[in-house]
Parts: structure tokens; C-alpha cells; sequence
């Protein structure tokens, strides 16, 4: 079958982004080694390679001229949408299938006559909320529970035959690659001394919804509170292509608040990590953050962690309330740092670790091979449907209602 794929994030020959860049990728390259022809329209680097093979099946074409670093990746000149607009019709001429990763495409008229399937992947950026109004795919993969449940109660209420298209697929963790490690083989590189050290780590991508000022906060009593002078908090800095003012704004702020809290000596900002150096990163931490306020729609980073053997500790955000059951991850309440601090204090006096069984409770609750055969299914088996309709909403007195699913008591 030949499917022609989109993303409207850049995709790299030798680099990962982020998670929905790497489920693209697998997804892709799984349909790949099936036998299927799949080219991958994605948005242009400058610099950076605009062809190549993710697998001998897998075709990509980075050319698309969207605006980028994000946000407002359609704020590009009405030529260049038209170029755009142009590029996807001839692409899409004699493929079989349409994929679109994350649901941004946001021009539902190119792709009326072909079987659309798209996959959204966060429910917060204003290209994936409205491409959830406007979009006409025929087939809606969502990440977890919480996330199609946005979907039901936002564009669900206005779009008829929404509900029916709906499929909840989890993302999946590979084992192969997420897994208990040596933790020197990333200390070297990073130049981190773990005889001396211990550390927390916040694995995220420099936006202030992810919790890196709340990250600081915990450390900051941690230190000063319960006497843990040895802890270093390690983040990441952003890749230089995807830097915009908004990063570099939200750098210097961060920059400012370290100064100002004397957290200098324990903080440590370091290179973008590739893959297949994630696991040994994970496994020299000795617990995990993400406790931004960012609603994830799954949020990977939390629950490689565990799969690596590192405990994490989530804000009770988004899918973090439900996506696992509470005895394979610590929960807490967003922005309350004393309650953090107390369960990482309890965590690092003790040296916890995650235990095999939780371990393997995790991978089998997110299953890779279940992800891959299942988007894959429904990929593959896509029809093409009427297209959805806006309907009203009888609002009457026997009507009953409930909390939507993004919010919390």
C-alpha cells in the first residue's frame, strides 16, 4: 500500500525531538518493514538534510515551509501556504492512505477523497485543538483515555459522528531501548560525578508549562530544607534550529531565578541527547520530574523513566492523574513544593528504586507492539466516511452534565 504521511514538526535524519516526533517515526518505519511505500511531507530545516531514508521504505521530505521554531506555524506568507497546499495534492496523487501526525493539518480539502487517518498527540497548541474541529479524518487515534475524552466533550459536542472514529491507542515504550543501564556511560560524556552527586532529573523541552521553575522549586527545599546538599537538577538546553525568542526568554528567566535562589552549584544544563543515550541518562538519576502544568496528553518522559528503573514523580495534570495506577508512579498536586519535596526526600533517603514488577507492570500496560500493530490496523483498514457534521446541542432541564475531563476538584 502507498501512504503518504505529514507532520507538521521538522523530522531529522540522526535526531529525535520529542515524543511525538519519535512515535512518528516508529509508526512509520513499522509500516515500512511491512512492505508498505510511505513518504513522510514534513516542515523544512535551513541547514539541515530536506531528503533521506528513515528506512528503505520510508521516504521523507522535509520541504514543507511552515514557520518555524513554533509556536504559529502557519504565520508563513500566503505564497508559501499555497506552495504547501500544492506540494500535499501532488504528493497525495495515487497514494492509498493519509496519515496525519498530531492532527495539524488544518486545509481538510486536500485530502476529501483519499482515507485520512489522524493522530493527535496533545490536546493544548491551537493547531491540534482546531484541527480537531476542522479536521475530517476518518479514523482519530488518540494517546490515552484522557485525551480522546478531550476530544469527545470539546469538538465531540459540535461534530456529528465524531464519537465513532475515535480509537485509544497508548503510546508504547520499547524495551529495547528504555531499560536499566549503565549509568557512566552518559556521566562521562556529561562530565557528572556520581560518587559525588546525586541527581534530579527534568528531561523536557525548554516551555514553561513542563515544570522546570517548579523543578527548581523542589530543589530549593530539598537543599535548603531537608539538607540535601548533594543534588544537582540536570536539563537539557533545546536544539538550536528549534530556538525562538519565546525559549530564549524563558531561559533567562530561568537563569535569573537560579541566580537569585543561589541554586547555581546544583543545577547543570547540558546537550540535546540522542536515543540511544536516554537509557543510561535516565538510569544516573535518582528520580524523575514532571510536574509543569502542561496537560499532557500521555507524557513519555515520566514513564521511560520507570521503564529505566528511575522513579518519576508527576503532577496530577492531564493524563498524569489516570494514565497509570498510583502505586507505579508518585503523584502530586501542581505547584505545591512541600509536597514534592517531602516524597523526593522520601525517595532519595531511601534510594528507591522502581522494582522489576512495576517495571514490567509498566511496559505491559504500554505495550510497543500493541501501539504499533494496532495504529497500524487502523491505518491500513481506513475507509473513507461521510464527512462530519456540525449538529446542535439540544440544551434542556432532564439534560445532566459533568466536570469536562480537564478539570479537576
Amino acid at each position: 500500500m502507498k501512504i503518504l504521511a505529514f507532520s507538521i514538526n521538522p523530522i531529522f535524519p540522526d535526531r529525535v525531538t520529542g515524543g511525538a516526533s519519535k512515535h512518528l517515526e516508529r509508526v512509520l518505519r513499522y509500516l515500512g518493514e511491512k512492505g508498505n511505500q510511505v513518504t513522510l511531507l514534513c516542515a523544512a530545516i535551513p541547514g539541515s538534510k530536506s531528503e533521506f531514508e528513515l528506512h528503505s521504505n520510508v521516504f521523507v521530505k522535509a520541504i514543507l515551509p511552515f514557520h518555524l521554531p513554533f509556536p504559529q506555524p502557519y504565520a508563513v506568507s500566503p505564497f508559501e501556504l499555497s506552495s504547501i497546499s500544492h506540494t500535499i495534492l501532488e504528493e497525495i496523487s495515487g497514494k492509498d492512505r493519509f496519515y496525519i501526525h498530531d492532527g495539524e493539518l488544518l486545509l481538510p480539502e486536500l485530502y476529501k477523497h483519499i482515507p485520512t487517518i489522524s493522530s493527535f498527540r496533545d490536546n493544548v497548541y491551537p493547531e491540534s485543538v482546531l484541527g480537531s474541529f476542522i479536521g475530517q479524518a476518518d479514523e482519530i487515534i488518540c494517546v490515552s483515555p484522557y485525551s480522546a475524552d478531550v476530544i469527545r466533550s470539546s469538538a465531540g459536542l459540535v461534530l456529528s459522528g465524531l464519537d465513532e472514529r475515535i480509537h485509544v491507542v497508548p503510546n508504547g515504550i520499547d524495551p529495547e531501548v528504555f531499560h536499566p543501564s549503565d549509568p557512566d556511560l552518559v556521566a562521562k560524556e556529561l562530565l557528572l560525578d556520581l560518587n559525588k552527586h546525586r541527581f534530579l532529573l527534568h528531561p523536557h523541552r525548554p516551555e514553561s508549562s513542563k515544570g522546570l521553575k517548579e523543578s527548581l522549586k523542589i530543589l530549593e527545599k530539598l537543599i535548603n530544607q531537608f539538607g540535601q546538599k548533594d543534588l544537582i537538577l540536570l536539563s537539557p538546553d533545546w536544539l538550536p534550529e528549534m530556538q525562538g525568542h519565546l525559549e530564549n526568554s524563558f531561559k533567562q528567566e530561568i537563569l535569573d531565578f537560579i541566580e537569585t535562589h543561589g541554586l547555581n552549584d546544583h543545577v547543570r544544563f547540558h546537550g540535546w541527547l540522542k536515543q540511544d543515550q536516554l537509557a543510561s541518562y535516565y538510569s544516573c538519576g535518582a528520580l524523575t520530574l514532571s510536574v509543569g502544568n502542561n496537560p499532557e496528553a500521555f507524557g513519555n518522559v515520566a514513564y521511560e523513566s520507570i521503564a529505566c528503573g528511575t522513579p518519576s514523580v508527576v503532577a496530577m495534570v492531564g493524563t498524569h492523574r489516570t494514565q497509570l495506577p498510583d502505586h507505579l508512579v508518585y503523584k502530586i498536586q501542581y505547584d505545591d513544593p512541600s509536597e514534592a519535596a517531602e516524597i523526593c526526600y522520601l525517595i532519595l533517603e531511601n534510594n528507591l528504586r522502581v522494582s522489576e514488577r512495576d517495571r514490567l507492570e509498566v511496559l505491559s500496560l504500554l505495550n510497543l507492539e500493541k501501539q504499533l500493530t494496532a495504529c497500524s490496523s487502523i491505518i491500513l483498514n481506513a475507509t473513507k466516511r461521510e464527512p462530519m457534521r456540525i449538529r446542535p446541542q439540544i440544551i434542556h432541564s432532564a439534560k445532566s452534565y459533568r466536570l469536562a475531563p480537564w478539570c479537576d476538584l
